[in-house]
Order: C-alpha cells, then structure tokens, then sequence
C-alpha cells in the first residue's frame, strides 16, 4: 500500500471513514520482540524488590547489617533494646561475648587488662604491640583485680605508683567510653584489645581497633575531657571504704582481629 493510500472504514453511524496511514518506518510487533519486552519489564521488577529489601525505609543507601550478635550466648532481645549497634557507630562490628558491667569487670579470677604489662607500655615505640606478663610477677589492686608484668622490675615499678601505669577508664576502649552513647555504669562494654593503645600527658588509653584509635587521635582533647566526665559521673560517687573510687576494671571483654572486624 502506498505511504498516501487511505484504508476506507465504516463508523457507528455508517459513514465512510478514513484511518490515519501507518508511519512509513512502523512494523507490527512479532511475538519474539513482546516476550522481550515482558521478560525485561520483569527483571527491572525483580531488581526494583531486590533493591528496597536491601535499603529498608528509614536506613539511606546503607544496608541494614546483620546482627553482630548471631551465633553467641548473648540476650540478645535485651543488648538490641540498649541501641548496642556499634557497626553503625564507629565503623567496627563487635562480637560480644559479654554486655554488662558485672560479666566484663566481674570475674577477678581473670587478670585485669588481658594481663598485659601496664609498665611495658612505657617503653614501647607507638604501634607495637603490648606486652603480656606472666602470673610470677602479679599484683593484686583495687577491689580483687590482678595486674601481671613481664619482669620483676616492672612489678615493682607499678607498686610504686600504681595510679601512674592504671589505663584509663578501666581499660575500656577509649573511643567507646568518651564517645559511644550506648554505654554506662550499669553496661559497660566497650572492649578494648590491648595492642593498640596510646600514651597521651603520661597517661594509658586502649582502644578496639584501628577505627576507634584514629578517630580519639583526630580529637585526643575533646575525647580525653568527655571521657573523664562520663567515667567520673558513673563511679565517683560510689566511694570504697578508704575514700577512693571503685573503678572497675576490664577482665573480660577484649577484641582480637578474629572477633572484632575493623571497618
């Protein structure tokens, strides 16, 4: 048929009528090219789901992850009803084995600290990791807690002054305790591992991880004066029969690079 031909058809009220010509370039669709367009109209779909599972409402290009708790002998009803999501925090997952105050300080039959030697740290060159002591050279402090040493110098060295070679905090993570609002006198937890760790106005500071570490190094004022706030504001009122604030310390939470993945 011709591009300028009119194809004659019949209106409801039996008048001749004339269609518009087909486009000259136009062809009908083959069953071939509908299948195409069905199974691409389906894929899109498919990916369109995919995507809102991954990027559930309220989370913002950022996938929910998995709870770091799966697998562990935790409560976890109850350590997920505290907010405890640190991967979305600082950047680290944590996989705790122990939530509270009374499971990470409790247990002094643990040395305190992983039982590294607080002195060793003294001499150490930044980014080397600690030292660990031995039972030989132990040192009872505080309310039944238990520090080793590596040699008998430096045991006598921390009975000397032992608030000089105490870690922060408990030996906490110093990032988590200055920073991480999950946390308090009843739920402390912020593990620490200690290799890494620093040495800031004569002072010991842990931490978890890489992450946390650079991220106290980015503002050592800031962290170091909140951090003093907090810990002082949960245990200073709650003297020992001497006077002296009964600072717990950490013997039991502790990171490694198999339990805690740096982001």
């Amino acid at each position: 048929m011709a591009a300028d031909e009119r194809m004659p058809l019949v209106g409801p009220d039996g008048a001749a009528k004339v269609a518009a010509p087909l486009h000259p370039n136009s062809r009908p669709i083959s069953l071939r090219g509908g299948v195409t367009v069905l199974v691409g109209a389906t894929l899109l779909f498919v990916a369109a789901l995919a995507s809102a599972r991954a990027f559930p409402r309220g989370v913002k290009g950022r996938a929910s992850p998995p709870s770091p708790y799966k697998g562990l002998d935790v409560d976890e009803s109850s350590v997920e009803g505290a907010g405890l999501r640190l991967d979305e925090i600082d950047g680290t997952t944590l996989a705790p084995v122990h939530v509270t105050t009374a499971e990470c300080t409790g247990d002094t039959s643990k040395p305190a600290v992983e039982g590294f030697d607080l002195v060793a740290y003294r001499s150490l060159q930044p980014g080397t990791h600690g030292v660990r002591g031995l039972w030989e050279f132990s040192v009872q402090y505080g309310q039944g807690y238990t520090f080793l040493f590596s040699t008998l110098e430096n045991k006598l060295e921390f009975e000397s002054d032992p608030e000089r070679y105490l870690p922060a905090w408990g030996g906490f993570c110093g990032f988590g305790i200055s920073h991480e609002v999950v946390w308090g006198p009843d739920v402390l937890g912020p593990p620490s591992n200690p290799d890494f760790w620093l040495i800031e106005d004569d002072r010991l500071y842990l931490f978890r991880s890489e992450t946390p570490y650079g991220k106290f190094m980015d503002n050592k004022a800031r962290c170091i004066k909140h951090g003093n706030q907090m810990w002082t504001e949960w245990f200073a009122g709650n003297p020992s029969n001497e006077g002296t604030v009964m600072t717990p310390f950490n013997t039991a939470c502790f990171c490694s690079e198999e339990t805690c993945a740096d982001g």
